[in-house]
Formats: structure tokens, C-alpha cells, sequence
């Protein structure tokens, strides 16, 4: 059952799945529209952020730091790229492919930050970096957030 329904997840070829379960000898049958998914972010509707996490020279100032923040800022915009964080732990999404943030777009904000003499160390995930970004935007919701992040969710 759960093959079926994961299969028929990735290749989107249903409308709905109804299966049946039995729980504490009562059977129920459970039924998932595309529908449903598609409201609820899930399965091939899900949209991922991608965690990046980076450390600062320690002896910027807090006006350099601001300096930084900003231009790194500019430059995600300028790529269609939303963050959302602050102090080097931020998420990243993709407005071009609201998916995920592709390989090439990691790549491209790695560089520019391996490329800042402000920047100590660039962190590199043990997983794949990947998180619900939904999630994130709830988790984030008081933290600095750039224009195309909003507009991702918007």
C-alpha cells in the first residue's frame, strides 16, 4: 500500500488514493486527493529552503557586519534567491525554481562567499541542506527577511 501510494506520489498520475488501514482491530479507509497535497505542501507539491550557515571575521565591526548582510542580500536578489536569518544561520529559496534551491544556485552563493574577505568559514551541511520550507518561514517569522523571500511565500 505505502509502495502504491509513493509511487503514485512521485510520477503525480492520480486524482486521489484511497487505501484502508486498521488500527486497534477497527478498519478505517483513507482517502488523499491531489488536492489535498497540493494545499498542504506535501509530497510532489513540497517546496524546500535550503540551510546555510557561514561565519563572520570576529573582529568586524557592527556596521561592516550590516554592510555585509546588505550586500549579500543585493546579490541573492539579484539571483532570484530569498534568505531569511541572521549572524551566518540563514535558509535560502528560489524564486526561479521554487522546487528547491537548485546545485547551481548553492554553488554560486558558496562562491561569493568563499570569494568575502568578511567571511571566516563557509559550513558544509552533513545531509543534503534541504528543509520544508514552509516550516522555515514559520520558524523565521521575527528574524531579518529579504523581499524575494516574502514573495516567495506570497
Amino acid at each position: 500500500m505505502k509502495k502504491r501510494l509513493r509511487k503514485k506520489l512521485q510520477q503525480r498520475e492520480f486524482r486521489e488514493v484511497t487505501f484502508s488501514v486498521t488500527i486497534s482491530n477497527v478498519r478505517k479507509t483513507i482517502t488523499i486527493t491531489e488536492g489535498m497535497l497540493k494545499g498542504a505542501k506535501m509530497g510532489p507539491y513540497q517546496e524546500l529552503a535550503w540551510e546555510l550557515q557561514f561565519e563572520l571575521q570576529p573582529d568586524l565591526s557592527e556596521s561592516e557586519r550590516q554592510e555585509f548582510v546588505d550586500e549579500m542580500a543585493a546579490f541573492a536578489e539579484d539571483n532570484q534567491l530569498g534568505l531569511a536569518g541572521q549572524n551566518g544561520d540563514y535558509v535560502v529559496v528560489s524564486i526561479a525554481n521554487r522546487k528547491a534551491v537548485t546545485i547551481e544556485e548553492q554553488q554560486l552563493l558558496k562562491k561569493w562567499l568563499s570569494e568575502r574577505s568578511e567571511v571566516n568559514s563557509v559550513h558544509q551541511s552533513t545531509d543534503d541542506g534541504y528543509t520544508d520550507a514552509w516550516h522555515e518561514q514559520l520558524m523565521r517569522c521575527l528574524e531579518p527577511q529579504t523581499a524575494t523571500f516574502i514573495k516567495f511565500y506570497s
